[in-house]
């Protein structure tokens, strides 16, 4: 052996130590952007879909105020039973799915 080997051998493993630290620091902020993510789209899901009822009751009060009861009654029914549907038929665990997804892939790359 010559001399300064040992202190080759150390300085890369330490740089390859580092190097995985900062990989796994990366890699673990990586997941929390994507969870923070989920929640906001699960959130702007919850604010459109009650805009969209309010938008469809003020159109009925509209049509009740003009004395046409029937045809608000109708937009409103009609129209809340459409986002209601979209609202709960829609599978929130498909971006989570999504979060899964792209944490395994990025594991498998490292």
């Amino acid at each position: 052996m010559r001399p300064g080997t040992f202190e080759q051998i150390w300085r890369e493993a330490v740089l390859d130590g580092e190097h995985r630290r900062l990989m796994n620091v990366s890699e673990a902020r990586h997941r929390n952007r994507i969870e923070w993510f989920v929640q906001i789209i699960q959130l702007l899901r919850i604010i459109g879909a009650l805009c969209a009822v309010i938008a469809l009751v003020c159109v009925a009060v509209y049509y009740i105020n003009r004395h046409a009861p029937t045809q608000g009654a109708s937009v409103f029914g009609i129209g809340g039973i459409a986002i209601v549907g979209l609202f709960l038929g829609s599978n929130p665990n498909r971006l989570e799915g999504l979060m899964k997804t792209i944490t395994k892939n990025t594991s498998a790359d490292s």
